[in-house]
């Protein structure tokens, strides 16, 4: 097929499995109702952290856990409804809910801390617009509805270093489902020349339409010039800017930056440019493959 600190005392714990969420039932008490409310949270995703990496490993972690997950537990709960709540003599609020899980952003989050091995093979969509000489060389996705058209020089440049690194890249042999399908977004990579900045959502709503099986989204902005004048060797002065992000099409979460800058010397304005745009790519190739490395399995 082609181209996601507070008194808390559990009660009760029961899982309910499905493809991306868990539902936990806790229960936790304080002295007013807004702490107990957190501990129902912070308990919730202590439960899910245990059911993954089980208890040892979540005691031995414990503080980093705290600092990096527990303490911002809201961001992997889609919702809560609180079952049963009491006030007794004491002024001791006493608190039970049903909590939702997102299980692919605890699960990313996990791995991103080196707590769980990667668990998906990535396979990559790459998409990048070139501003060089004062025009825009827009992403091949631009016109994937059109019956021709060839990546542009950064996309096969990251590409490739990708590859090398051991990742696959997505099939640009597109159906022509695909290509009817690719229509609504020519717009989309019209209006973002800088692809850096291209809304999480969006990228990975294009990568699925290039390839459902697509895992990470690349996308990318590149400005690039070359000086007027010539040096004492007669060669022009190249440059080219990157500035790439990786997002997860699970999660829809940016799971890596990177950017790059070279400039080479060179006695056409044209080739020299577009070696600056290859030399600049490659090397963001090098730095997302790296940090993908950890996070994902190479086929």
């Amino acid at each position: 097929m082609k181209r996601m600190c507070l008194i808390a005392v559990l009660l009760c714990c029961c899982w309910a499995m499905s493809a991306a969420a868990s539902e936990v039932m806790v229960s936790a008490s304080s002295t007013t109702r807004t702490a107990a409310v957190e501990g129902l949270c912070r308990r919730a995703v202590e439960q899910a952290v245990e059911s993954v990496i089980g208890d040892m490993a979540t005691q031995k972690n414990r503080d980093r856990l705290d600092a990096s997950m527990y303490g911002s537990c809201s961001e992997y709960i889609t919702a809560m409804k609180i079952s049963q709540e009491e006030k007794d003599e004491a002024g001791t609020f006493q608190l039970a809910a049903r909590a939702t899980i997102d299980d692919v952003l605890l699960r990313d989050k996990l791995i991103a801390l080196g707590l769980l091995a990667p668990e998906r093979v990535a396979t990559v969509a790459v998409f990048a617009t070139e501003r060089f000489l004062g025009n825009w060389v827009y992403s091949y996705f631009n016109s994937i509805s059109d019956s021709g058209g060839e990546p542009n020089e950064c996309e096969v440049a990251l590409g490739s270093q990708l590859r090398e690194s051991g990742f696959s890249e997505v099939d640009l042999d597109f159906s022509a489902d695909e290509r009817r399908a690719a229509r609504s977004f020519r717009t989309v990579f019209g209006r973002y020349k800088d692809l850096s900045a291209l809304p999480n959502d969006t990228a990975v709503r294009a990568a699925k339409i290039v390839d459902s099986d697509a895992v990470v989204v690349v996308s990318c902005r590149v400005l690039a010039d070359v000086g007027d004048g010539k040096d004492s060797a007669f060669m022009y002065s190249a440059c080219a800017e990157v500035s790439c992000k990786a997002v997860d099409t699970a999660s829809k979460r940016r799971v890596s930056t990177a950017s790059a800058s070279k400039c080479v010397p060179h006695a056409n304005r044209t080739t020299g440019g577009m070696a600056a745009i290859r030399a600049a790519c490659s090397e963001i190739g090098k730095k997302m493959g790296k940090k993908l490395s950890g996070r994902y399995i190479k086929p």
